[in-house]
């Protein structure tokens, strides 16, 4: 649920910028407007909570550019990308 909570507030910063958010800026352009986003009407978030796995960590985030927009995961339990049963990866 917050994987597809972050993706929607990412959908709504493309639809006020025009882009999303670049890998350097990273979700943090959920929070605080980027200099050169002039059309930004955020924060798209009500929270910085849900841009912490439930492990506590960050998620990771990779700029697409393609039709489904940008990907956003945790790497499960364990924090290392891969892995199986509750160390898999949770992907957008």
């Amino acid at each position: 649920m917050q994987i597809d909570a972050i993706k929607e507030a990412a959908r709504l910063f493309y639809l006020d910028t025009g882009r999303y958010p670049s890998e350097q800026e990273g979700l943090a352009a959920l929070m605080a407007s980027p200099a050169d986003a002039s059309a930004w009407q955020g924060p798209y978030l009500d929270s910085q909570n849900p841009l912490r796995d439930p492990w506590g960590r960050a998620y990771l985030y990779d700029e697409n550019t393609g039709t489904e927009g940008p990907v956003i995961r945790s790497p499960g339990r364990d924090g290392a990308v891969g892995g199986t049963g509750e160390d898999t990866d949770l992907p957008s």
